[in-house]
């Protein structure tokens, strides 16, 4: 029994963590209207805005 709680689990966790991800952009678009704008700029991000990504993503453990 405790491998299909296990399993059951798992698939959960999957299901909430493809729910989040699918939702993000949506949720990022209502958050900042200015997500997708019609400048060309904003389309090319910037390369200081691309190294501040990075380091964002190099901190998360």
């Amino acid at each position: 029994m405790s491998f299909i709680k296990r399993l059951a689990l798992f698939v959960f966790i999957l299901a909430v963590m493809i729910l989040l991800f699918g939702l993000f952009p949506v949720i990022a678009q209502g958050v900042l209207p200015d997500y997708q704008s019609d400048s060309i700029n904003s389309e090319i991000p910037q390369p200081d805005e691309v190294i501040k990504n990075l380091n964002f993503i190099a901190l998360l453990p």
